[in-house]
């Protein structure tokens, strides 16, 4: 069986992917590493407020410690938001249109007469909604398969169990 697919890759498409990739592809991975940056962030604070009362610490120590606090922390919580901004940026209210094979053995995704050709084996995750199918190649890097691209009902139906036999994986629907 092969799947032909044009989908874009538009503003929704882009928001459909991040929000699978932050609440089902890293979520743990996510928590740890905030946790762990915005507390190293407060401890380097707290040991430069604490150098400073010291007349006898390093100058340089109780410059850097600040600085690395306050970086660790602004990078916590500012820098997710940062990522989403830049992908909508570069954007810039343009729409990109895929193309998508997929047939017996790989798959092949490109635009602009590029293609690039993937083993099944090469997804890292499925996910569904109503509306996409994200074949996520690494825990950033998706794409999003637009089930009104297909062309008909019946292939997007039968998509969803093609793609779980062929990579092994079961396809999270949300």
């Amino acid at each position: 069986m092969e799947f032909s697919n044009q989908s874009i890759f538009s503003l929704p498409a882009l928001e459909a992917m991040l929000w699978f990739s932050d609440h089902t592809i890293q979520p743990k991975i996510k928590k740890f590493r905030r946790g762990l940056a915005a507390v190293s962030g407060i401890v380097c604070l707290i040991l430069a407020f604490y150098l400073r009362q010291n007349p006898y610490s390093n100058e340089m120590i109780t410059a850097l410690l600040p600085a690395i606090g306050g970086v660790l922390l602004v990078m916590t919580f500012a820098y997710p938001v940062y990522l989403k901004y830049l992908a909508k940026q570069q954007m810039k209210g343009q729409n990109y249109a895929y193309h998508f094979q997929f047939k017996e053995d790989a798959f092949t995704a490109g635009f602009h007469e590029k293609a690039t050709a993937y083993s099944y084996s090469s997804l890292y995750a499925l996910r569904e909604n109503a509306d996409y199918f994200a074949l996520f190649l690494a825990p950033r890097q998706a794409y999003m398969v637009d089930k009104l691209g297909f062309q008909n009902v019946a292939d997007a139906e039968a998509f969803g169990p093609f793609l779980e036999e062929k990579t092994g994986l079961t396809i999270q629907r949300f």
